[in-house]
């Protein structure tokens, strides 16, 4: 809180901004009512093409989408939130395999690596040499110690030690299928399914909140027709009071 941004503003010689907040641009400075992006907006961007393209093959307007669906409002967070779901699955299951791999070879993956790193050393790789290159790297001393104080040289170029591929990952499906197939429920269970559940629960309420509108809509504009209603019975009360009031004309 207060403390952490005291700290932020001595150290990084920052001034305090009170009652700062960020505004959406509005839709109509952004998008077309053809659904693309305004060619003012496209300038400002570094890639004006490629955003359209991208505007372009986001809008499947054969199944009657008339805009993209990443703008906002129209599914960009659940495009995102589906995309995030994806790759942390993917990720999540390569490495309950490389620790079944792990288990089954009696090697850890870190072994694994440090060959790779080897051979790629060995190999004079352009790729290696400009990771150190660029990066401010140098691993060169600290393979050389793991290859002469171990057997990690002989193993790798053996082949022993080659990262997990398709292959072994195939062997350990069919030896380990029930230990894998439980994490992968469980997986689903811890993330994909409240994920999934919250995006179902955000529809469902937006179309309940929609029929509310709707009925609330309904019930107003019936509320508007009986106040019209009363208004003109009161004026026809009053018209007949008035009439009722009046002298006859020969009496005046």
């Amino acid at each position: 809180g207060d403390s952490w941004w005291e700290f932020v503003q001595h150290n990084f010689k920052l001034t305090r901004i009170d009652e700062f907040e960020f505004a959406l641009r509005e839709q109509a400075k952004t998008w077309t009512s053809r659904g693309e992006l305004h060619e003012s907006r496209t300038d400002e961007l570094l890639l004006p093409t490629a955003y359209r393209l991208l505007v372009r093959a986001t809008t499947w307007k054969s199944v009657g989408m008339k805009t993209s669906f990443l703008r906002t409002g129209f599914g960009a967070a659940r495009v995102e939130t589906v995309t995030a779901l994806i790759l942390l699955c993917a990720i999540y299951t390569r490495q309950l395999f490389v620790v079944l791999h792990a288990v089954e070879t009696n090697t850890l993956p870190a072994a694994r690596d440090l060959c790779e790193e080897f051979k790629l050393m060995e190999g004079n790789s352009l790729m290696w040499d400009f990771f150190q290159r660029h990066m401010l790297v140098s691993m060169d001393a600290e393979l050389m110690y793991a290859a002469e104080n171990t057997n990690l040289e002989e193993r790798c170029l053996a082949g022993e030690l080659h990262r997990m591929q398709i292959p072994q990952i195939k062997e350990l499906w069919h030896t380990h299928w029930a230990t894998i197939l439980f994490c992968l429920v469980l997986m689903f269970c811890v993330i994909v399914m409240p994920s999934v559940a919250i995006a179902l629960h955000g529809l469902i309420q937006q179309d309940a909140l929609d029929k509310v509108d709707t009925e609330q809509n309904s019930d107003i504009h019936e509320l508007h027709k009986q106040m019209r209603q009363v208004k003109a019975y009161i004026a026809k009360l009053e018209k007949e009071r008035g009439e009722a009031g009046s002298p006859p004309a020969d009496e005046a």
